[in-house]
C-alpha cells in the first residue's frame, strides 16, 4: 500500500507529468489510463486493468552507496538524518548535519542490478497472484517496475560535472534490453529540483543517444557529492 501511495502522492499528484522518449510497449493513452486505474496489491505492489489487459507494477529503490547485510548505507544514513530533523527541539537555532557514507560507480551498478534481478526472478509469481485475483490470463499481463534512484550522484565526464541518471547509462540499457520478461519501467528520481517520473521500455532506450559507459576511465564520481549538507531547525 505504501508503494502505491508513494507513486500517486509524490510523483503523479504533485508533478502530474511523465517524461519519455517514445511509447512502444504501451501507447501514451494506455499509459495514462493505467496510472489513473492503479490499485494497491501485495506481490506485486500494484496493478491496473486496461482494456482487459492486466498491468503489474512492482517497486524497488537503489542508490550508489555500499550495500551491507542491513541494506544500502545511503538509505540508512538518510533515514538517520531524517529522524534527527524530526526530533530537533524548538530552540530557534539552525542545525547542520550530513549523511556519512561513500558512493561509487561500482556500488551504483551493483545495487541496481541486484535489486532488478531480485524482482525480475519473481515475475512469474506476480503473474500467478494477479491471475488468482482477477479473470485475466497469464498471456494478457504486462509487467513494469517502478524504480527509484535515491540521490542521483554528481558525475564528472570529460571534466564536466553533472547529475547523472542511471537510465542514461549503457549499463542500464544492457540490463533492460536483455530482460524480455519486463515490458517497461517507470523511473523516479529527483531531477531539475523536483521529483520526476520517466517512462522507459526497450525500444525507447534504443533511441537515446550518447549513453554513458560507467566503465569508461573518463567517467568518475565528482568531489561535489561529499559537500552536500542539510540545514534544519524548528522556530
Amino acid at each position: 500500500m505504501k508503494e502505491y501511495r508513494h507513486l500517486i502522492d509524490d510523483y503523479l499528484v504533485i508533478n502530474n507529468s511523465l517524461r519519455h522518449n517514445g511509447f512502444y510497449v504501451l501507447s501514451e493513452d494506455e499509459c495514462k489510463r493505467m496510472l489513473h486505474s492503479l490499485h494497491p496489491f501485495e506481490c506485486p505492489d500494484m496493478y491496473a486493468v486496461v482494456d482487459n489487459k492486466g498491468i503489474i507494477i512492482e517497486h524497488f529503490e537503489f542508490d550508489a552507496s555500499r550495500r551491507t547485510r542491513k541494506g544500502m548505507r545511503g538509505k540508512m544514513e538518510e533515514a538517520r538524518l531524517q529522524k534527527r530533523i524530526e526530533d530537533v527541539p524548538a530552540d530557534g537555532e539552525f542545525h547542520i548535519d550530513k549523511g556519512d557514507y561513500e558512493i561509487t560507480l561500482k556500488d551504483w551498478q551493483e545495487n541496481f542490478e541486484r535489486c532488478f534481478y531480485d524482482h525480475y526472478h519473481k515475475i512469474q509469481k506476480y503473474k500467478e497472484n494477479l491471475c488468482n485475483k482477477t479473470e485475466i490470463g497469464d498471456r494478457d499481463i504486462m509487467v513494469g517496475f517502478f524504480v527509484e534512484n535515491q540521490y542521483p550522484p554528481f558525475v564528472m565526464i570529460d571534466r564536466k560535472v553533472a547529475v547523472l541518471l542511471y537510465i542514461q547509462t549503457e549499463q542500464f540499457s544492457e540490463v533492460l534490453c536483455n530482460s524480455p520478461d519486463i515490458d517497461f519501467l517507470l523511473y523516479g528520481c529527483y531531477c531539475d529540483g523536483r521529483r520526476q517520473l520517466f517512462y522507459v521500455d526497450r525500444e525507447s532506450i534504443k533511441g537515446v543517444p550518447n549513453l554513458v559507459d560507467l566503465n569508461d576511465n573518463d567517467v568518475v564520481m565528482s568531489h561535489l557529492n561529499k559537500n552536500e549538507v542539510t540545514m534544519y531547525g524548528t522556530f
